[in-house]
């Protein structure tokens, strides 16, 4: 039996920018060894499988390290893939991920097309005082780090470790000390850092960031755009709706997320982030292992 899949680009203005992602389609019969042993295959920051019917399908998201409950630039990519191959229509629909049901609203364009996919409402969690700690972490000095806002654990599905920098130079020069980082952020149960600043001149973004771990780097993040605006409107640095956020620059790869922030009586309500998706290629599995196999995951 052959699997199909199809290859995108997420949160780009152009193919060949943006987050790449692979989607399985009618991957009910993959095995979740397989799964694994195809996210190490391609070696991506995610792949998705799609199981289920067009009323509310399953969304599976793995990285070569294991599965996610939610990631924001699967989510998008999925769904416009979803609707360019006619398994949800146009316009709302509702996947299931490992976090719960989730909107999406898609509109089609040739080879693609653009997502918006609802987030909860933001979650503002631990603050890291250690500001040395913090800087020596990331190969910054302390003077470096905004004196004025908090690196603070943020979440709209799933948390993420905001770092406001002061500069671009300095955000460009941020790194990930593999004695330092992982102790700090495993203790705010969090993975990466999420460095960002918004002294962005020449562009209309609100802020430029980038994801950093020793792992790597990715990127375009949805699950971290969402909560940085989130933060940005929360700390009064943005005005609540719609704003502009930079990533992946540095790596050759810009990606432009685009994030809605609500406010209704004070209280920022539910998250919205939306990009654009490029499909530049489609093929099939054709020899996977049998769901009893063993496989090394």
């Amino acid at each position: 039996m052959a699997y199909p899949f199809i290859l995108c680009d997420v949160f780009a203005a152009r193919p060949f920018a943006g987050n790449p992602l692979a989607v399985f389609l009618d991957a009910e019969e993959i095995a979740e060894t397989t799964m694994a042993s195809l996210a190490k295959e391609f070696g991506w920051s995610e792949i998705t499988f799609v199981t289920g019917g067009a009323t509310m399908p399953r969304v599976r998201i793995w990285t070569p390290g294991g599965e996610l409950p939610f990631a924001g630039h699967p989510t998008v990519g999925t769904a416009v893939v979803l609707a360019s191959t006619g398994h949800i229509e146009q316009g709302w629909s509702t996947l299931q991920l490992g976090i719960g049901p989730v909107a999406v609203e898609v509109a089609l364009a040739p080879l693609g097309g653009r997502a918006t996919m609802t987030q909860r409402t933001p979650d503002f969690g631990r603050v890291v005082e250690d500001r040395v700690r913090l800087a020596e972490a990331l190969g910054l000095e302390e003077e470096e780090l905004v004196p004025d806002l908090p690196a603070q654990v943020v979440s709209t599905g799933l948390p993420h470790f905001l770092v406001p920098v002061r500069s671009l130079e300095a955000l460009g020069r941020a790194r990930p000390e593999p004695d330092l980082l992982p102790a700090l952020t495993e203790g705010l149960g969090v993975r990466w850092a999420y460095v960002f600043c918004t002294d962005t001149p020449g562009t209309a973004a609100a802020a430029r960031a980038r994801l950093i771990g020793v792992g790597g780097e990715d990127p375009a993040t949805g699950s971290a755009a969402g909560p940085l605006g989130a933060y940005l409107v929360h700390y009064g640095v943005h005005r609540a709706g719609a704003m502009d956020v930079e990533q992946g620059v540095e790596m050759g790869r810009p990606s432009r997320i685009v994030v809605d922030v609500p406010v209704e009586g004070g209280e920022i309500g539910s998250v919205r982030v939306a990009g654009e998706v490029h499909i530049w290629g489609r093929g099939e599995l054709v020899d996977l292992p049998a769901p009893s196999a063993t496989v090394d995951v």
